[in-house]
């Protein structure tokens, strides 16, 4: 009852308290830099489509292009590069785009969607400052060790959101007045209230960022986590049989297409991705709709080294609380899932607002700290002889 009553005098709720402020003040600008990059990430597909030069494609009719064709020229004309993906042209792009990776950087290579002849090619030099900051918000630009950085981050997120809720409460008597910031009150009042009600307000979506993020530092682990609770389609993909690495060819896609074509009747080739290291799959992407969309496409797992069928997600198609769960991650993270048109402009600018709640509440926090403990010990520096009251250093 105390701490509905009166929380401020609960003990442990004081020990919640200290962990929130130096949880806050360690990763304070790390959550303003997560945040703020985020937020500018929001709009980043219309804002690339809007720089980018129209490209002109010349008007043959006809069916698309072999794909496979296609990637075996990428290879012949980047033979010290890995192609690691390649899809056909669809409504976001008018061309086919496969990936040439080579230690770490990639090659972007464009063809005629329905000759297949080369058209251009970009690489990481010629990126633009979207994808700067992408990699700054994604890796830190800092590879895969930024991205294990990322997750640790946003588990001290997650650990700042919950402390958060319980900090918050105020008193059974007081506590739809910190729903809201008072203006009127002095300046003090006015930065706790802002701290307050924005966490109020932010904290699920926080949560739900600091939990997707962590997922994307370690998505094998998260999915095992979530296939414990409720089976996940994904989980159940048997992994690459290593031990049979160098003693039989290496898969013929066509066949892995053939067979990914006899599991998935009437859907559409959608594109290929290939692993970079032993433990990936041979991937082939089929729609089962139109617009041809990997929202709703049967995602093929086949093993790297003998071509066997390893399994199937069928996106969209959920059978679980499980494949819920990992369906959603991606478009809760990103504020994907607005569809199109104006509901996703709406959905998009909604995310780009709430992207900004971790900056306002790392200032705000910042101010308190400033004005509870650094400014106290700042001016208490500045008085006459505080220097020299400082204990001296003992040279050894």
């Amino acid at each position: 009852m105390s701490f509905l009553v009166k929380p401020q005098s609960v003990v442990w709720r004081k020990l919640l308290f200290q962990v929130h402020l130096w949880v806050g003040v360690g990763i304070g600008l790390y959550v303003l830099l997560i945040g703020v990059t985020g937020a500018s990430l929001v709009f980043r597909e219309e804002m690339e489509h809007a720089m980018e030069t129209p490209r002109a494609i010349e008007p043959v009719t006809g069916p698309p292009t072999d794909l496979l064709a296609v990637a075996d020229r990428m290879r012949a004309a980047h033979p010290d590069r890995q192609l690691t993906s390649i899809r056909h042209a669809n409504e976001d792009s008018p061309t086919i785009v496969g990936y040439l990776r080579k230690d770490e950087k990639y090659l972007k290579a464009e063809a005629h969607p329905v000759t297949g002849e080369p058209l251009s090619v970009t690489g990481d030099s010629d990126e633009g400052f979207l994808r700067w900051l992408q990699r700054l918000h994604f890796d830190l630009l800092a590879g895969r060790t930024g991205r294990i950085v990322n997750g640790v981050g946003a588990l001290f997120l997650l650990a700042l959101c919950l402390t958060g809720m319980v900090i918050w409460w105020p008193g059974i008597k007081t506590w739809k007045r910190s729903l809201t910031v008072d203006f009127s009150r002095k300046w003090k009042r006015v930065n706790w209230d802002l701290h307050s009600a924005t966490g109020f307000w932010t904290v699920a979506v926080l949560a739900m960022w600091a939990v997707t993020g962590a997922y994307f530092a370690w998505p094998t682990e998260f999915r095992a986590m979530v296939n414990w609770v409720s089976p996940v389609s994904l989980a159940n993909v048997a992994k690459p049989n290593v031990a049979m690495k160098g003693k039989l060819p290496h898969p013929d896609a066509r066949r892995l297409l053939a067979e990914a074509q006899r599991l998935s009747p009437g859907a559409a080739l959608l594109g290929f991705s290939f692993p970079i290291d032993d433990k990936g799959h041979i991937r082939v992407y089929m729609a089962r709709e139109e617009p041809k969309s990997y929202d709703t496409a049967d995602y093929h797992y086949f093993d790297q080294f003998t071509g066997e069928h390893a399994g199937v997600w069928r996106r969209g198609v959920n059978q679980s609380a499980g494949d819920i769960v990992m369906a959603w991650i991606g478009p809760l993270h990103f504020g994907t899932f607005g569809g199109h048109g104006a509901a996703k402009i709406a959905v998009k600018a909604v995310w780009l607002f709430l992207g900004l709640a971790p900056a306002v509440l790392m200032l705000t926090g910042f101010l308190m700290y400033w004005n509870r403990y650094l400014g106290k010990k700042w001016a208490r520096l500045r008085q006459p002889g505080a220097l020299e009251q400082l204990p001296a250093v003992v040279e050894r």
